[in-house]
């Protein structure tokens, strides 16, 4: 890996994660005075931390990526510490790359252009068609519905992110009473019933790949339809049958062959919905994702010994170790993310500590900051969150993230398992009440 300074935003979580000898390796910039200070200093050496100010009128108590770099001191003190390298946890806008551009840094992050493309809903479609990589019936024209006329569809903005801009209907008839289909902008799809999963895959400029093992997507759902995302939950490779699980290696090996034709480096994620034991490719997310913790700790998820490494070579163009062409892992990690979300408007009355819990027979106990202490037992898990004690006007914010070593979704149907409902009740409660 690179000796230049790299500096990461701990509101990226994903740092927090690492081994101690990685997380010694970066600069850590967070908010000064906050809950997640005290997260960061007691896990990282003092002379890593950089705790920017804001500087700026915010409209909001949480800041994104764009607020921090424009409306704190961050960007002073990196050029002060002679900090070049940015990491970036999402796909960048204009704006980031221009503040970027602007004060010579590098956003260590999968070629902008490159995510623009793979994201957008019609040009991945259509890459999907094209290289006959099995995928949902799409519609292209208002023509054309009339062969789905009684059919479950899905209604997406080409640009849409996550579920923003994703609509169900139950027929064409409800949809063309909603929606105004222009296929310059949007995509219309067969809904297939099933199971949702995510499969990271890691690349590098020499062709070299690793999968990840399969996580189940999670939702709250409403009218037999997703509605909320609500986490994901690890599965064990042998969840899926032999041929199952052949049938969803050939599509990775199909999709990771696409992203090298278009010389992609970095860590992309796909949504795959298996249906009726076949796999059906839905989209491509060429980012770091909410399944990242537990990718950059666990060498199980990916078989390979430091992937967060293998990312950082992979971006910085650094020659990484050969590797035969992976296959997903026979992992047996059943660990979770679960996010507690909340709805707009509502008053939030205690915030309740970051940090490492325990939750034995039903019984949860607090255990302190040190990030160690998760991977210590096997009912430990993380509570992180940036959640201000005041009005919350965001719709569906999210009041903390529970990152768990155990299962907290059932795993045939992805509804909350018991430890799940009660984790989810707990918290939402110690919010709302004093």
């Amino acid at each position: 890996m690179t000796t230049d300074k790299i500096i990461a935003l701990i509101n990226t979580i994903d740092p927090i994660f690492l081994d101690k000898k990685n997380r010694q390796k970066l600069y850590i910039a967070v908010q000064k005075n906050t809950p997640q200070s005290d997260l960061t200093r007691a896990n990282f050496l003092a002379d890593q931390i950089i705790e920017y100010k804001i500087v700026k009128k915010v409209s909001t108590p949480i800041l994104d990526t764009f607020d921090i770099i424009t409306k704190t001191d961050l960007t002073r003190i990196m050029h002060q510490k002679k900090i070049k390298y940015f990491l970036l946890p999402h796909r960048p806008s204009s704006d980031l790359k221009k503040w970027a551009k602007k004060n010579k840094f590098f956003l260590i992050a999968p070629p902008a252009d490159l995510q623009t493309k793979f994201e957008n809903k019609l040009f991945f479609d259509a890459l999907l068609k094209k290289k006959e990589i099995p995928s949902p019936t799409s519609i292209r024209s208002q023509a054309e519905l009339g062969v789905l006329a009684n059919e479950k569809l899905v209604f997406q903005q080409a640009e849409g992110y996550g579920l923003f801009g994703t609509k169900f209907y139950s027929n064409a008839k409800q949809l063309l009473a909603k929606e105004k289909f222009n296929p310059k902008t949007t995509l219309i799809r067969q809904y297939l019933p099933g199971i949702p999963i995510g499969v990271s895959v890691a690349l590098d400029g020499q062709g070299n790949r690793f999968y990840s093992a399969y996580r189940r997507q999670c939702y709250i759902n409403e009218n037999g339809f997703p509605k909320i995302f609500l986490g994901v939950q690890w599965l064990p490779k042998n969840f899926f049958s032999p041929k199952t699980n052949l049938a969803i290696e050939k599509c990775l090996n199909q999709l990771t062959d696409i992203l090298i034709s278009y010389k992609f480096v970095g860590m992309a994620n796909f949504d795959i919905q298996i249906s009726q034991g076949q796999p059906y490719v839905l989209e491509c997310n060429p980012r770091l994702s909410s399944a990242t913790q537990h990718v950059f700790s666990l060498k199980e998820l990916t078989g390979y010994n430091d992937i967060w490494n293998f990312y950082l070579n992979s971006i910085l163009k650094i020659k990484n170790s050969s590797h035969q062409i992976a296959k997903v892992p026979n992992s047996k990690f059943s660990g979770s993310l679960l996010d507690i979300d909340l709805d707009e408007k509502t008053l939030i009355k205690k915030v309740s500590p970051l940090g490492v819990y325990n939750f034995s027979q039903n019984k949860i106990k607090y255990l302190g900051l040190k990030i160690e202490k998760l991977w210590q037992n096997k009912n430990n898990f993380l509570l992180f969150h940036e959640t201000p004690k005041a009005n919350i006007t965001d719709q569906n914010f999210t009041l903390a993230t529970i990152i768990s070593n155990f299962a907290v979704f059932d795993l045939k149907t992805g509804s909350l398992n018991e430890k799940g409902r009660i984790l989810y009740k707990y918290f939402r409660k110690e919010a709302l009440e004093k």
